[in-house]
């Protein structure tokens, strides 16, 4: 995996056919293999989530800047800045310099989506499972995938799964 280009947004996401991600506020699956590759992409960066996923983390992602974006700017934690926009979060992100990965959850994914310029993303063959939160579709005619990969399954992973990689065919400005 190579770094993204320094005015980058990335989403990092995965999910199944049905384009789900999440449901209850947790992951619908468990996938050790898939978790390593989150990290080992993400380790130095800026990660931007949302209120719901930080609180289902439990605690900032440590070795990266943790950026949550929330109406509610009450919201404290020591290791964590708390912004009320996707767009002031992906300023304080570039002011650092670090490569910008946004990591969910539903909403996040749809406000970043029009800012982005890489997508990676998990497809996890999990036989159909229904979530309450949904990833927003990348339009074929604006983004192309750059990179297809089966995962190897583990026994420690529930489902078969592939990363893709994708990338804006029009950089946003």
């Amino acid at each position: 995996m190579s770094a993204p280009a320094p005015r980058a947004i990335t989403l990092v996401v995965a999910m199944n056919l049905g384009r789900y991600i999440g449901k209850d506020n947790q992951l619908l699956w468990r996938l050790p293999t898939d978790l390593k590759r989150f990290k080992a992409l993400t380790t130095g960066g800026a990660v931007v989530m949302g209120r719901k996923t930080y609180e289902s983390i439990g605690k900032p992602l440590p070795n990266r800047m943790n950026i949550v974006v929330s109406r509610n700017m009450s919201l404290f934690s020591p290791y964590c800045e708390v912004v009320p926009s996707i767009e002031s979060a992906v300023a304080f992100a570039r002011a650092s310099g670090r490569p910008i990965f946004v990591i969910g959850g539903g909403e996040i994914y749809r406000h970043a989506l029009p800012l982005a310029t890489h997508a990676h993303v998990t497809v996890v063959f999990d036989g159909g499972i229904v979530g309450d939160v949904t990833f927003p579709s990348l339009p074929q005619s604006e983004w192309w995938r750059e990179n297809h990969e089966v995962g190897v399954k583990t026994t420690h992973d529930e489902y078969p799964f592939e990363f893709m990689t994708y990338k804006r065919v029009a950089i946003p400005t």
